[in-house]
């Protein structure tokens, strides 16, 4: 154990301190990079004093993440080790097969800027990741065992194109054989904790109001515990249903096809069906916060229509769920793939493929879908310039970005 390791090392070795600057000796870095996939992680939790150390040493000597090629219907799963406060994030990474029948847990999250802020350890290995993601995976982790995620900023290497596309056509597996899918939609902020305590007590009031539909009428008579409007709690949840996430479009597939997920903001906890509930009682009551209302009822009318064995056109898809957005334009089609009718998505030829451009993707659909179709239906999307993400697009190509 590097506990015990540490005990043996001298008094001269443990720590110089020089200059006011913090300098390990050899033999110390030696001994935590040895062991740093094993057991680091108590070393961290035992000895928070030098979790610090552990941070820089790792961080300075270790290597980048190299991943290994996968094959077949393999997957990438992540063990994601114990650990609390200021402890580094580590992960052993393991190849399986989706047909393995592994538990696991997916993480649907907002990527927010692509640009890696923040470095977890992987296998002796560092690698990059956003500030959410960084953020997601401490509040995520355990303080005394291991946690199995499937995440994709992770489990798939965003560098090598062939096995994005080739991972992208297996998502809809990934999440749908995974035990849970945990929502994050990020850290506790603007009263979010009672935002959810507000979402949590709309739910359980839906429950118990009237079976006549008159749920007004329970409004005006301020039943259930429900605030008044002006209290400042329904902006709270106004402003949690801005979050990024809730406009993300690989969500709708995420989301769709998952068997049971739990939302998570900070340390709060709350079921989908209980935030959809939630959501729809609200409605009920007369509370319709514009465009963020309508897009939680859009991803809940969407999984419906999944879980109901209803698999629309693509055309029909892409229409209901243009209001998502994506970082690359190409997911606003990739992402709804799964969703739709195989034979119709057949027919069309369009498959996840990274080597081609945005255009392409959008041209090569819009081409089949005439074809494919024989009518006019492509033009029920109209083109808005001012947010098009793709200027060299011909006029007649919807502008799916």
């Amino acid at each position: 154990m590097i506990s015990c390791n540490w005990r043996r090392l001298t008094r001269q070795h443990r720590l110089k301190v020089f200059t006011g600057k913090v300098q390990l000796c050899d033999q110390l870095a030696s001994a935590l990079l040895n062991r740093a996939s094993i057991d680091s992680h108590l070393f961290l939790r035992y000895h928070p004093p030098i979790s610090q150390i552990a941070h820089y040493v790792i961080s300075t000597r270790s290597e980048p993440h190299s991943y290994r090629p996968l094959s077949g219907q393999d997957i990438r799963l992540i063990q994601l080790l114990p650990g609390k406060g200021n402890d580094a994030i580590q992960c052993n990474i393991n190849h399986v097969s989706l047909g393995d029948n592994v538990e696991y847990e997916a993480l649907s999250y907002c990527w927010g800027d692509n640009r890696p802020e923040a470095e977890i350890y992987c296998d002796n290995g560092r690698l990059g990741v956003t500030k959410n993601l960084y953020s997601a995976l401490c509040h995520l982790r355990h303080n005394d065992i291991r946690r199995t995620f499937w995440i994709d900023a992770i489990c798939i290497n965003q560098a090598d194109i062939e096995e994005r596309s080739s991972q992208v056509r297996m998502m809809k597996d990934i999440f749908q054989q995974s035990r849970q899918t945990v929502i994050w939609l990020g850290k506790e902020s603007d009263d979010s904790n009672s935002a959810l305590e507000l979402l949590k007590s709309l739910a359980e009031s839906s429950e118990r109001a009237p079976q006549n539909g008159n749920h007004k009428s329970a409004w005006f008579r301020r039943l259930n515990n429900i605030p008044p409007l002006y209290n400042d709690v329904w902006r709270a949840l106004s402003t949690l249903l801005q979050r990024p996430w809730f406009y993300r479009a690989w969500i709708v597939q995420e989301v769709s096809v998952s068997r049971h997920i739990q939302i998570l903001c900070g340390t709060s906890i709350i079921s989908w069906e209980d935030f959809i509930r939630a959501i729809n009682y609200a409605v009920d009551l007369g509370i319709f916060f514009a465009h963020v209302t309508y897009q939680a009822l859009t991803i809940s009318g969407t999984r419906s229509q999944f879980l109901n064995g209803t698999r629309p056109a693509l055309h029909n898809l892409l229409l209901q769920n243009r209001s998502f957005l994506a970082s690359d334009a190409r997911d606003k089609v990739f992402g709804l793939l799964s969703l739709a009718n195989n034979n119709d998505v057949r027919l069309l030829g369009i498959e996840p493929d990274y080597h081609l451009s945005a255009e392409q993707v959008y041209k090569n659909l819009a081409v089949s879908l005439l074809h494919s179709r024989r009518d006019l239906d492509l033009f029920d999307a109209p083109r808005v310039l001012q947010n098009s993400k793709i200027s060299s697009l011909p006029s007649w190509v919807p502008d799916w970005s």
